[in-house]
């Protein structure tokens, strides 16, 4: 269900080489759409500006954009049609902006303007912020396709003539794999970029001040605004100026990739169980837990799957390209589980008052966990601190 940044970006890498791969292994001049129709869907005037826009578009006019769309990826995609829709030839040295007959399709604006809409008006208060937060993620992948295929859209538009196929295809490789790291550089600024700002959002959310939320909205668009105006009048320094913001959301990444994965499972999993009840079940035996504090080899707030031992438990967390991590913990006296109003927690008898944290995703099935993991039930609605680790 909730996927992390590093899990999506596995998804995400697949989704790009497959695309790169069809792009190039197929005639460049074929339009399948077309084929089924019996007629071409773009006129010769977008298919000149495709092949213009091809061997036009820059580094800096494809990495411009990016801060704004991981601010705020359904507002910021709106902002780059209305750009190409209503900016009229004041931005024709962009050329992804004024060439672009994706982005000047009237549905692609109206269509993210809805959105943007749909998803901003939860987000002005506490009580429905929860749900705007429970799709942010979705918001954010979704921006990250829509940005990826309009790019693989283009780069695949190139003139051929019959006699030059051969050609054509080979040189649509050699693009194919300039477009797959683009493309890459792309998720990768993105999925940094937003997860940084779920984190300061969530944060700010915890404030008891009532109209917070909304200034935070506010001011969240205003950044997103003020980062695209820049890359329409100059995409090199916006470039520069998301490289900036890539760079210091990246070094305090690993951290508040940990504590938004655990907010993430906090906030969706009680929604998502109510849509799928088959989520709240037991799952190979094991239960996904966070650890309050630093434990063993894992951070604390590290995802962690916790499974019953013949004398104990064992804890394993999943490492990208390497073997997962284990910490056999002996039970020692009585390991109790505390239904808690945010969170459930168990406590192991571990040393520093540690304990590992469970969203609300297993509340309908706490007896059968005890049973099967030997735990005591405490229904006391206690909940344990909140540290950030």
């Amino acid at each position: 269900m909730v996927s992390s940044p590093s899990r999506f970006l596995r998804y995400a890498l697949w989704m790009v080489i497959i695309l790169s791969v069809a792009s190039s292994a197929s005639p460049l001049n074929s339009n399948p759409l077309s084929t089924q129709l019996g007629q071409d869907p773009l006129s010769k005037s977008d298919y000149q500006k495709l092949d213009q826009l091809s061997g036009s578009i820059g580094i800096a006019e494809w990495l411009g954009p990016l801060a704004p769309i991981a601010i705020s990826p359904f507002f910021g995609i709106t902002l780059l049609a209305g750009l190409n829709q209503f900016g009229g030839e004041s931005f024709a040295f962009n050329s992804f902006i004024s060439q672009n007959p994706v982005l000047s399709n009237p549905a692609v604006f109206w269509i993210f303007l809805i959105l943007s809409v749909l998803t901003s008006i939860p987000r002005f208060t506490k009580v429905s912020k929860p749900i705007a937060q429970a799709i942010d993620q979705l918001e954010a992948y979704a921006g990250i396709v829509t940005i990826v295929v309009i790019r693989l859209v283009l780069m695949s538009q190139n003139p051929a003539d019959t006699g030059e196929t051969a050609m054509v295809i080979q040189m649509g490789i050699l693009s194919a794999s300039a477009d797959f790291i683009l493309s890459v550089a792309a998720i990768v600024n993105v999925i940094v970029i937003n997860t940084v700002k779920f984190f300061f959002e969530v944060m700010v959310w915890l404030i008891p001040f009532p109209f917070i939320d909304a200034l935070l909205e506010i001011g969240n668009k205003s950044i997103c605004a003020g980062l695209m105006a820049i890359y329409a009048f100059s995409p090199f320094w916006a470039t520069i100026l998301n490289g900036f913001i890539f760079v210091c959301c990246l070094v305090v990444f690993r951290w508040v990739s940990r504590q938004t994965n655990y907010f993430r499972h906090v906030i969706i999993d009680p929604i998502w169980t109510v849509l799928k009840p088959d989520y709240g079940k037991l799952c190979d035996d094991c239960l996904i837990v966070f650890p309050l504090f630093r434990l063993g080899p894992f951070p604390a707030k590290s995802k962690l799957k916790l499974q019953k031992t013949e004398t104990g438990f064992q804890l394993s967390n999943a490492v990208w390209f390497l073997p997962a991590n284990t910490l056999v913990i002996e039970s020692v006296g009585t390991v109790t589980l505390t239904k808690g109003l945010l969170v459930n927690s168990i406590n192991l008898e571990l040393d520093n008052e540690n304990r590992l944290l469970i969203s609300r995703r297993y509340n309908d099935e706490l007896e059968q966990v005890c049973q099967e993991f030997g735990l005591d039930f405490v229904d006391d609605e206690i909940e344990p601190e909140p540290a950030l680790g």
